[in-house]
């Protein structure tokens, strides 16, 4: 090798001795050696082919025994064939120390061309060794293949895949003792106790020799069956032995043995986990299923990648392939541990659901306690696959919250869950964002919800975000909630309008369309104010109008408002309407309530004769709940802004104003009445009273004397007041 060249293998010398052990052992398996392990028979319906037994009888298998046990204890009496200072690294060697016999050479280098006697030596012993484990090797391949003659090959191999029972078929003795035996690869062999194991719950095997496999394995198998196997085989022996148990304790206590068995070698049960949960769902061993499939996805990914890959998912960066096996590899384990809850799950028609509700939320209880992130997040998809999500806000999990969350951004329609935990848990700020949320969503966020909410669907969500928001701190939410709900409240009133709405004959397809449009939107969702405003306009909906104009700008000019006022007071005056706008703004925003404007309106119902029930406009204002002294005011300004137009600070109802230029004197007159009417009811209430409504009534009357007494000489129309103001 040092000097570029190929290297060349070096013939070696051995003593007789070493050639005479190699041919001796090379004799006593020559028969053996390269026979298939398993008899075959072709398949008349398939082109596989069916092992149906093992090649050698139990006497061949005793005989081979008998010799290699004489050839091993020639060993064991004489250690020095096997004992020296030298190892496999001080010799270059075209493999490892792990390869058959026959695949080692020797390789002088430029440095050490040759070997000295010692060194040779040294080599031979080394070869002797590995003659040795070979020999051990096959010893136990020997006995395995006695054990196996208990069984019927072909039970054992019944739910082989095909590409198994091929492989299985062409297996030799010398392939079991080089691939199983001295490289440790974990293949036939293991799959063989696995079926055994089967098969004995199948009723293809008998129990004695099963648990004699199963002690022998260990102590006469060891090349084969590596430690973390003969656990395995220990923990199926474990539950072998629990299904014949009776008593329940001891039951338990073996059922705990073989999880712990489990738990030591976690990281190799991926591929066998389903079948080991169904033996223990058969025992109804529900928390061994539970610790056993998380500790098996822990040791498949002790660094987290799954879980990072999960929430990568969520708030997408850089996609990753080896995340999303891993994340496919552990969820499979986490999906197999839930279905124990399936044990728990209520149908409807259960008398008992009560119960198994109740088992279900322990058992719950319990697979949360185990402080697995992702884990958690498998327990809450299966209540949301078992259509129990409306169970998801009563769990204690510190991880509950950010997989609602995180499912929220994709659609997966838990919101309403996430309102009631929020709730639950205290958070009622967030609870009320997530309430309104779901009240404005246009499509639904609802689980097993196709259609979107109504529009009394909304306001109730709406409703609940105000009440949730109420014993939170964030008071400026509670009103920006509250306007909301009112501005909802508009909303309603315009659809029953709407829906009361009855088109003009001239109407083309185009508006039709329009208008159901229009209707669809105001019935289905929460819609903006200003397109609101506009709708209102647009069909004449006034009162709508002025209401979401207080809402949203409840500081408007009086301009406006009265914009509003006046086609609303033309279209009605009635006394359903005035109570309504009292008691809407009267109170609450008087901006909104221009009683000069609104008297106005109904003295100049009163003068064309409309006004039905009462004798003028201040009894009527009084009856909706007005306030006498700012009935009287309201008069007082009607009555100056007639008498001095100039000065007049409170616009009046144009149909009233336009009156002036007809009859000035009957209509001051006329006001001057009404205010004298007015104080005349109101004596009834005044003798009752205190002083201090006595005087404030003095004054008033004596302001409406003043005021006749300076228009009286400038007008005759007046003169019929003097006998009522001396009543």
């Amino acid at each position: 090798q040092g000097t570029g060249h190929a290297p060349l293998p070096m013939r070696i010398h051995f003593t007789d001795l070493h050639q005479a052990l190699g041919l001796h052992f090379a004799r006593l398996v020559a028969s053996f050696w390269h026979r298939p392990v398993f008899v075959t028979q072709e398949a008349q319906l398939f082109a596989t082919a069916e092992l149906v037994a093992c090649t050698f009888n139990r006497s061949q298998l005793d005989f081979l025994e008998t010799d290699l046990l004489s050839l091993k204890g020639f060993f064991k009496s004489n250690p020095i064939l096997t004992n020296t200072s030298y190892s496999w690294d001080h010799f270059i060697i075209n493999g490892s120390a792990q390869m058959p016999l026959s695949e080692f050479t020797y390789l002088p280098t430029a440095r050490q061309p040759a070997l000295d006697a010692k060194a040779a030596r040294g080599l031979e012993t080394l070869y002797n060794g590995k003659l040795l484990e070979t020999l051990e090797a096959t010893l136990q391949a020997v006995t395995f293949l006695k054990m196996l003659s208990s069984y019927r090959i072909d039970h054992l191999t019944h739910g082989w895949e095909a590409d198994t029972k091929s492989r299985a078929a062409q297996m030799t003795l010398e392939g079991m003792v080089h691939s199983e035996g001295l490289l440790g690869h974990m293949g036939l062999l293991h799959l063989i106790v696995k079926s055994v194991f089967s098969a004995e719950q199948a009723g293809h095997a008998n129990h004695a020799d099963v648990n004699e496999l199963v002690q022998k394995l260990e102590t006469h198998c060891s090349l084969y069956f590596k430690q973390m196997r003969i656990k395995e085989y220990k923990a199926y022996d474990c539950i072998r032995t629990a299904k014949r148990v009776l008593d329940r304790s001891e039951r338990a206590a073996l059922l705990e043995q073989s999880v712990r068995y489990f738990r030591e070698i976690a990281d190799t049960l991926a591929e066998d986990l389903q079948g080991i949960c169904r033996l223990y769902d058969e025992l109804e061993f529900y928390n061994g299923i539970i610790e056993l499939c998380i500790r098996t996805a822990q040791s498949l990914d002790p660094n987290g990648v799954a879980r990072n890959w999960y929430a990568s998912q969520r708030n997408p960066t850089e996609p990753s392939e080896q995340g999303m096996k891993m994340f496919e590899q552990v969820w499979h384990c986490y999906d197999i541990g839930t279905q124990v809850l399936h044990h728990f799950s209520p149908s409807g028609v259960d008398a008992d659901a009560e119960d198994r509700l109740r088992y279900l939320h322990q058992m719950t209880t319990h697979m949360l306690s185990f402080d697995d992130e992702l884990w958690h997040y498998a327990v809450f998809t299966w209540y949301c696959s078992s259509h129990l999500t409306d169970y998801l806000a009563l769990l204690e999990s510190p991880y509950l919250e950010r997989y609602l969350e995180w499912n929220l951004e994709h659609q997966q329609g838990l919101l309403p869950i996430l309102c009631k935990y929020c709730t639950r848990i205290g958070k009622y700020d967030k609870a009320a964002r997530h309430y309104t949320l779901l009240a404005m969503s246009p499509t639904p966020l609802d689980k097993g919800r196709d259609q979107p909410y109504q529009l009394p669907e909304r306001m109730a969500l709406l409703s609940e975000a105000i009440n949730v928001a109420s014993v939170g701190a964030e008071k400026q939410l509670l009103q920006s909630l509250r306007d909301h709900l009112q501005i909802a409240e508009v909303q309603l009133t315009l659809l029953n309008q709407l829906q009361a709405f009855r088109p003009p004959p001239g109407w083309g397809p185009s508006d039709q369309t329009l208008f159901r449009d229009v209707l669809n939107k105001v019935e289905s969702q929460l819609c903006d104010p200003e397109w609101l405003y506009t709708e209102c306009q647009r069909y004449q909906c006034y009162e709508c109008s002025l209401r979401l104009i207080s809402i949203c700008h409840p500081h408007e000019s009086l301009t406006r408002i009265l914009e509003l006022y006046t086609p609303l007071l033309r279209q009605s005056c009635d006394r359903p309407l005035l109570t309504r706008l009292c008691q809407r703004f009267y109170g609450s925003a008087p901006r909104f309530f221009p009683l000069p404007f609104i008297a106005s309106c109904l003295e100049w119902k009163n003068l064309q004769g409309t006004l039905q029930g009462v004798m003028n406009g201040a009894m009527l204002l009084l009856e909706i709940g007005v306030e006498r002294d700012h009935v009287y005011h309201a008069y007082r300004l009607i009555y100056n802004g007639l008498v001095n137009p100039t000065a007049a600070q409170d616009p009046l109802m144009p149909e009233f104003t336009t009156l002036l230029s007809q009859n000035l004197d009957s209509l001051i007159a006329h006001v001057l009445s009404v205010i004298a009417d007015f104080l005349r009811d109101w004596i009834t209430t005044v003798r009752h009273g205190s002083q201090q409504q006595k005087r404030e009534f003095d004054l008033r009357k004596l302001d409406l004397s003043n005021d006749i007494d300076w228009y009286l000489p400038r007008s005759r129309t007046l003169s019929d007041l003097s006998p009522r103001l001396a009543e």
